[in-house]
Parts: structure tokens; sequence; C-alpha cells
């Protein structure tokens, strides 16, 4: 039995953002904090998707990062001479100055062999302790847990299913999480409609346009131009205020109103428009897909999350039952999960923290709130 302060599974921004924290408050974090993700390494699944759509800068501006002063990122670019790799509006970083930004300050904490590479197959609650059981058999002892995972679900229509087209060929339909454009440097000669509203949709069409495809990109409604996913009075006081002061199952509901179902920046509808891909909007975009004659059907439709679901969360939901919303479970303000020492970052604090939760801006605020919470802070912020 291995024993440990903090256990941190995953290894995503969320999970950077609180142990940079963490080691930036006192460097003997250093030496108590296990981070757990099958990877073996730091950002793995978020550069992943980054370069198999080929996307080349984020969407979320530089004062939008792991680390937590927000005003590194650009004192980074302007040490190594890459300003130019910020880009209006709001300075928004390339996909490579990120990287680079966050390999820095991972190097600087001396986190650069934090990350285990193990799967958690289960997070055992107990009065004082949390068990953290491993699939290769073994189990670590926390004195508290940060679950980092931010595991969404796929969203698909029902008529996303696979049809056969002749005895011998079945048509490829599948999810954007799917599609990895660096395996695809060739498309010439193959239709391909791409269903969605958002901008993955609108990333990965124009990806396979440039690759030489027929492109069509069925949306349900017009696409909805807005520069972040959601509306920048969601970072702050103007519409947190209200949002913290309603009961739960409201909040659910801004929750989804706030994020809109999809939306493109300017930037993006400026090259969709001058790329060759066939935009059509059609209130049953996935059934038009279905029964046309496209050799490919890509579905950007999203994701969802589901505390109910989650293995990881099973135990916490049965020995610790707490109210869950739609999927997403109330939580303490620290984070936690009532009754036990077990925090939660991404989607899953949306209750807590408000819409821009699973954002670069929440990985931020959730790190404060667990680390205030854990090592007596008193609150260093009104968020």
């Amino acid at each position: 039995m291995t024993k440990a302060k903090v256990v941190v599974v995953g290894a995503g921004p969320h999970a950077l953002a609180l142990s940079l924290l963490l080691v930036g408050r006192d460097e003997g974090w250093r030496d108590d904090l296990v981070v757990i993700d099958p990877s073996g390494r730091w950002m793995g699944a978020w550069q992943g998707r980054f370069a198999a759509h080929c996307i080349d800068r984020l969407r979320s501006a530089a004062v939008h990062h792991p680390h937590p002063d927000p005003l590194l990122l650009r004192a980074h670019a302007a040490d190594a001479g890459r300003l130019d790799e910020l880009f209006d509006p709001y300075d928004l970083p390339a996909s490579d100055l990120f990287d680079d930004f966050c390999d820095a300050h991972i190097f600087r904490a001396g986190l650069q062999d934090a990350v285990c590479a193990e799967r958690v197959q289960r997070v055992e609650p107990g009065a004082t302790k949390t068990l953290v059981h491993l699939a290769s058999g073994g189990a670590i002892e926390a004195d508290w847990v940060v679950l980092a995972t931010n595991p969404v679900l796929v969203r698909l229509p029902p008529e996303a299913q696979v049809v056969e087209r002749t005895t011998d060929e079945v048509r490829r339909i599948m999810h954007a999480d799917e599609v990895d454009l660096r395996l695809r440097p060739d498309l010439q000669g193959r239709s391909i409609d791409v269903v969605g509203g958002g901008l993955t949709a609108v990333q990965i069409a124009i990806g396979a346009s440039d690759r030489g495809a027929r492109v069509r990109l069925l949306s349900r409604r017009p696409l909805v131009a807005r520069q972040f996913d959601v509306e920048p009075g969601w970072l702050g006081p103007r519409e947190l205020d209200r949002y913290r002061t309603g009961p739960h199952e409201q909040r659910r509901g801004l929750i989804d109103a706030a994020r809109g179902g999809g939306s493109v920046p300017d930037g993006d509808l400026n090259r969709l428009a001058a790329s060759a891909v066939h935009a059509v909007v059609d209130t049953e975009a996935a059934a038009v897909a279905m029964a046309g004659e496209a050799d490919e059907v890509w579905f950007a439709t999203g994701h969802r999350l589901d505390a109910t679901s989650d293995p990881l969360l099973a135990d916490l939901a049965s020995l610790f039952p707490t109210p869950i919303h739609d999927g997403l479970p109330c939580l303490l303000e620290d984070l936690r999960w009532p009754g036990s020492q077990v925090h939660l970052m991404g989607g899953y604090v949306a209750l807590t923290l408000g819409p821009a939760s699973r954002n670069l801006w929440g990985a931020r605020w959730a790190a404060q709130r667990i680390a205030d919470g854990q090592l007596g802070y008193s609150a260093s912020a009104t968020l």
C-alpha cells in the first residue's frame, strides 16, 4: 500500500493548474503529490485532440492558462520573441506556444516526472483516508483526492447508426473524437458530411476540405458567431453573482443556456466562408446526412457529463449521496463531494463555479478553491 498526501487523477490542464498552484505555495508539495494518467505525461489528451484536428490556436485568451499568474503566458511569448503567436482578438495563443509555456512551467516546478502511467479503477472514500485502486492491482492511500478527468461521453443523435451500403462495405460513421486528420493527409475523391453547428464541426470540415474531400457541413440552425464558448460575463460577478444565489436545479438550466449549444468565432467563420465547404442548414441535419450518399459522416455533436454513470464516482454516490441535476453533482464550496475528502474539477463542478468550469478559466478557479480549502487559506478571491 503506497501512501500520499494528495492523489490527482488526470494530467490535463485542470490537474496541472492545481499542481502548479500547490508547488508554487510550498515546494514541499512536489514530494507529496501523486498524479495518475494512463498517458504517463502532462497534457497528453489535450495535445492529442489539438493535433488530431490540426488546431493551430486556442479559443481562450492568453490570460487563461494553468499557471496561477494570468500574465505569464504573454510574458513567456515576449521573452521568447514569439509575440506574433498571439492572435487578435484577445491575444489568442498559438497551440505550440501554449504547449511550450506549459512545458516550461512544469519543468520550473520540478513536475516533469510527476505523472504515473496508470489507470484508476476505483476510488474508495473512507472516514479519514481515501483509497485509490489502480488497474494494475495496487492501491494508494491518500489524505485527499482530486478527480480532474473530465470524463465526457460522446453525444450522438439517434440517426447516427452504422448503415450497410453493400454486402461487403460498411459506411464510415464516426464521432468527431475519432477523427484524426493527421492520418488522412489525402482525401481526394472522398465525400464527407460533417454534422454539427459548433467550432469543432467547422474545424474538421475545413480540415477535410483542405485535404481534398468534398465536404458538406450540416447544422440544425444557422451558425452562431461568438468569440468564446460562454460570454465573458460568466467569468466574473456580472453573471455569477446572480447565478450563485439561485438553487442548483435552476443553475443547471442556466448552464445549458449560457453555453448555447455551440458557437463559432468570427475568424473561423471567415475561414469557412473562404473554403470549399458547402454549408447547409436543415432542422433534420443528422437524418439528411444519414440518407445522403457521402462516403463518410462525421458527427461533431458534442459531449455530455453524467456523474451517475462515472465508475470513479460510484462509491461516493453510494456512501455519500448528494443531489445530481442532469448529470451534475451538488458539491461543497471547495468542490468536495459532501462527506468525503474527494474534490472534483472540470465540467462536474459547474453547479458551483458556473458554466465556464470546464474551460481554462475554470481550471484556475477550481485549483484555488481546492487549495484554499485544504490548506486552510482564507478565500483569496470572490469567485
